[in-house]
């Protein structure tokens, strides 16, 4: 590196080097046990406006916002005592036309403890910019929210060698899952050892937990802290817009490490920028449900029909390999529920049959209404034969009675059904044709 990058042309530190090999931008300053300024990097020009020569001598503090004093001390106490905690945290910075400019400052101890040989500072201009562009970035993209979140916590921990951190959330299956820095199950919540520890009280009420040293953990989880080379736990809840915790944000020190509290400025953007996920995901989850789904029976609509049922290759090597069965149903005798009962008691009959045809299909078979009282089932990869009784048992099913607000209604099913390769042109019109001949018949299955 040329001298004119060295602020004062002597020896450029290494942990110097190697930040500015790796982030040319950031500021970086070496601070005597003293407290004075003794080397900045040359980005100090472009970054903060000040020459090298104009930082050097100075005490490094007359650079911080008084009001940034308290917090900046206590990271310098917990440095010079032997931990180098590279915790990024915001300041305002003093830039050379008198203005204050948030940047996002980290420290690293220099020397040893026993040769203290002062601090390493580096300076970046505060990155939420960078951080939400991410985000929005993730989100457009459509990428897994796990992804985004992991993302955001490498993104806002960036440089803190001494706290590992943890986002707990729900998936979209309903399961507890984590991520960030990968820890035990036991030491982000997701194995509760008695339902009373930081995290069930963090979900259930919305508690957060500062624990320094984690005495009052479970026994097994303080054993897997400590094991880990863990010392101190501080677990606050996200809540939603109506205050109700949708994630927990795990913040974890080492051993003998400063407090997780200095994290303060870290551990509230990433949970509003958690909450901001979570929302994003629900909102689009339900957007997605509304375009996809029938509002009166809940049952996957046409769009959806049509998706399955478009020919698509297999991991790009050629046509869809699977097999699908066609089952086109139509009501018998619908109309003259909503003639005799009114339009509301027809949409009652409705619900029931989707519901009887949710249980009497298997798990795997997808139940559509495409129509007023028309309902198709597709099964993929099953025999003609097996797909024949299920077509008998939904219309033995349909056929029974039913109650819907005090009337005694029965209705009965008419089913045509056609089977070859998924994406097969005119299966559905096969299905629809064979269908036309059981209504004929009424109440029976008719093969295509």
């Amino acid at each position: 590196m040329d001298d004119h990058q060295r602020g004062d042309g002597g020896a450029l530190p290494p942990i110097a080097s190697e930040v500015l090999a790796h982030s040319p931008n950031d500021v970086v300053l070496a601070i005597d046990p003293a407290g004075t300024v003794a080397w900045v990097s040359d980005s100090c020009r472009s970054v903060m406006g000040w020459a090298p020569d104009d930082l050097i001598g100075r005490g490094a503090l007359e650079l911080l916002h008084p009001d940034e004093l308290d917090r900046a001390l206590a990271v310098i106490v917990a440095s010079t005592q032997g931990f180098a905690p590279r915790s990024t945290a915001r300041y305002r910075i003093r830039s050379a036309d008198g203005s204050w400019v948030e940047c996002d400052l980290s420290v690293a101890a220099l020397g040893t403890p026993e040769a203290p040989g002062g601090l390493a500072v580096w300076i970046r201009l505060a990155n939420d910019q960078l951080i939400l562009r991410e985000v929005v970035g993730g989100l457009l993209a459509d990428s897994p929210v796990d992804e985004v979140l992991a993302t955001l916590v490498d993104l806002v921990f960036s440089r803190n060698d001494v706290s590992r951190c943890t986002v707990g959330f729900t998936d979209a299956a309903g399961r507890r899952v984590a991520a960030g820095s990968e820890l035990p199950p036991s030491l982000v919540g997701l194995a509760s050892v008695d339902g009373d520890d930081p995290w069930a009280r963090a979900w259930a009420l919305g508690e957060e937990a500062i624990l320094e040293p984690p005495a009052a953990l479970p026994p097994g989880v303080a054993a897997t802290a400590e094991a880990e080379g863990l010392g101190a736990l501080w677990v606050v809840p996200v809540t939603d817009e109506v205050g109700t915790t949708v994630a927990t944000i795990t913040t974890w020190t080492v051993v003998g490490g400063p407090s997780p509290r200095l994290n303060t400025y870290a551990v509230t953007l990433l949970g509003q920028l958690v909450e901001l996920v979570l929302r994003w995901r629900r909102q689009v989850h339900d957007l997605r449900h509304a375009a996809e789904h029938d509002p009166l029976t809940g049952l996957a609509n046409r769009r959806v029909l049509d998706e399955l049922t478009t020919p698509t290759p297999a991991a790009g090597t050629g046509p869809d390999p699977r097999h699908l069965t066609v089952l086109s149903l139509d009501l018998d005798g619908f109309k003259p529920i909503n003639d005799t009962h009114g339009h509301a008691i027809g949409d009652r009959v409705l619900q029931v049959v989707a519901s009887r045809l949710r249980a009497a299909v298997r798990n795997d078979d997808v139940v559509l209404r495409v129509g007023g009282d028309e309902f198709v089932v597709l099964c993929f990869d099953t025999a003609l034969a097996e797909a024949r009784d299920l077509a008998d048992r939904v219309r033995h099913s349909l056929g029974q009675p039913m109650e819907v607000d005090g009337e005694a209604l029965h209705v009965t099913t008419s089913i045509g059904l056609a089977s070859g390769p998924a994406g097969q042109p005119g299966l559905l019109e096969q299905a629809d044709a064979a269908l036309y001949r059981a209504k004929t018949a009424r109440n029976a299955v008719v093969v295509a």
